[in-house]
C-alpha cells in the first residue's frame, strides 16, 4: 500500500476530507469538474500542498476529453474514489481501474439516490440519514454498497449540524473501509431497486415559501437552507424577505398566521386562533395562541400544545377562557377543533391528550360535542384524541 495507487476525484470539501484521513503517498493524481470553475484555483492550490498532480474532467463531447480519458488510463489506478464530485464518470472511464470505481454518497442508499440528500431528508422530517460507500455503475447511485454508517437526525437540526455528523461518520468510514478495498477484502451487497427513490438537485428557487403548506413542511425547509445556503424565502408585496438563520416552530407559526407576511388565517365560523405577534417563542415543544371573535380585536381567552413530542408525534391540549364567553355552545367547540386542527394537520401530531386540570366543564363539554367521549383510562388526561378520529369529524 505505499505505492500510489488511488485518482481522487471531489471538489475543495471533498478532497481535503479524503487526505485528512488516507495518506496522500497512496494517491497518484486529483480530477476535478470542468462544470466548477471557481474551484480550479483551490483545487490547483491542494495539488501543490500535496505534491500531486490535477486533471480537470472536460464534458463527454467537449474536444478535450479523449486526451483526459488517455491521461487517466496512464495513471493505472488500482481505484477512483470519489467524494463530493459534481460530474457523471462514464462507463469508459469507470472501467479503468483494476479495484472499481467507488463514490462516498452523503445518503443512505437505496433511499436517497440523487442530489441534495441532506436537505431532502431535512424536508422529508426524517429522523435518520447516514453516508454509504457504493461502486460505481452507469446509473447514478445505483452500484453494490460496500459499507454504510448510520447516523441521526435531530428536530432542531440544520443542515450543518447533520452534515458535520456526516463528515465524521465519513472519515471512521474511509479509514476502515479503503484499506479493505485495496486489500480486495471488502464486501459488495447489491441495492434493493424496490425500495430506491431519486431526489432531484434543488435549485435556490426551489426554496420560495408557500404559505399554505403546514408549519411543519415550512419550518424544515427554513432549516435544510439556513446559510451559507441561499435561505427560504418569500414575497410581501415587491419586497423578498430571506429567512436563512434557524426559527423554531412558533416563529413559523408566527410568521405564518401574520396578516402581513405569510397572511393565512387559523379561524371558524365565529372564533380564530392567533399567535403572538412577535413569535418570540425560542421553544419547539409549546405552541400559544389567543382566542378571539372573528372581526373582534379583544382576546377572550388563550390555548395552546404543550409537551409536544415530534418524534413520538403527540403533545397535550390545553384551552381556557377569561370568563364563560356568551354563546360559549359555539365559540368552545370551534376553538378546541381549530387547535386539534393545527395539531394534526400542521404539526403532522398523530395523538393529542386534553389535559384533566385544565380540562373545565364547557371544554369537556365542547370535546363531546365534536364527538370525542372521556377516557377514564387515561393517566393524567380527560380526554386522548387521535389523528384519524379527528380527521372522521
Amino acid at each position: 500500500m505505499g505505492s500510489p495507487i488511488i485518482v481522487l476525484f471531489g471538489d475543495p470539501a471533498g478532497i481535503p476530507q479524503v487526505l485528512r484521513v488516507l495518506l496522500p503517498g497512496l494517491f497518484s493524481a486529483l480530477v476535478g469538474a470542468e462544470t466548477r470553475p471557481d474551484q480550479h484555483e483551490e483545487l490547483r492550490s491542494l495539488a501543490r500542498k500535496y505534491g500531486l498532480p490535477l486533471l480537470i474532467q472536460p464534458r463527454p463531447d467537449a474536444p478535450a476529453y479523449p486526451a483526459f480519458e488517455q491521461q487517466l488510463r496512464a495513471l493505472v489506478p488500482d481505484l477512483i474514489l470519489v467524494n463530493s464530485y459534481s460530474m457523471r464518470l462514464e462507463s469508459e472511464l469507470l472501467a479503468i481501474p483494476r479495484l472499481g470505481a467507488v463514490n462516498i454518497h452523503g445518503g443512505l442508499l437505496p433511499e436517497y439516490r440523487g442530489s441534495n440528500p441532506i436537505q431532502w431528508v431535512l424536508l422529508n422530517n426524517g429522523t435518520e440519514t447516514g453516508v454509504t460507500m457504493h461502486y460505481m455503475v452507469a446509473k447514478f447511485d445505483a452500484g453494490d454498497i460496500i459499507a454504510q454508517r448510520r447516523v441521526p437526525v435531530y428536530f432542531e437540526d440544520t443542515w450543518r449540524d447533520v452534515q458535520a455528523r456526516l463528515g465524521a461518520a465519513a472519515e471512521t468510514m474511509l479509514a476502515e473501509e479503503v484499506p479493505k478495498l485495496l486489500a480486495g477484502a471488502s464486501t459488495r451487497q447489491p441495492q434493493d431497486g424496490l425500495r430506491a427513490r431519486y431526489f432531484r438537485r434543488r435549485k435556490p428557487e426551489d426554496g420560495q415559501i408557500d404559505w399554505r403548506q403546514s408549519v411543519l413542511s415550512i419550518y424544515n425547509l427554513v432549516r435544510a437552507l439556513v446559510k451559507p445556503h441561499p435561505g427560504a424565502f418569500y414575497y410581501t408585496g415587491s419586497r423578498k424577505v430571506v429567512l436563512d438563520e434557524y426559527l423554531t416552530i412558533p416563529k413559523v407559526t408566527a410568521l405564518k398566521y401574520h396578516p402581513m407576511e405569510g397572511g393565512q388565517r387559523l379561524a371558524a365560523r365565529h372564533v380564530e386562533l392567533v399567535p403572538p405577534l412577535d413569535g418570540n417563542q425560542q421553544r419547539n415543544d409549546a405552541v400559544v395562541f389567543g382566542i378571539r371573535r372573528v372581526g373582534a380585536e379583544r382576546l377572550i381567552g388563550a390555548c395552546h400544545l404543550d409537551n409536544i413530542d415530534y418524534v413520538g408525534c403527540h403533545g397535550k391540549a390545553l384551552v381556557w377562557f377569561e370568563e364563560p364567553p356568551e354563546g360559549a355552545d359555539d365559540l368552545v367547540p370551534e376553538a378546541v377543533r381549530l387547535l386539534l386542527g393545527f395539531a394534526f394537520e400542521e404539526l403532522n401530531l398523530e395523538r393529542v391528550d386534553v389535559c384533566e386540570a385544565d380540562a373545565v366543564e364547557a371544554i369537556l363539554r365542547a370535546c363531546e360535542k365534536i364527538g370525542f367521549v372521556t377516557d377514564q383510562g387515561v393517566s393524567g388526561a380527560v380526554m386522548r384524541i387521535r389523528r384519524y378520529e379527528y380527521a372522521g369529524r
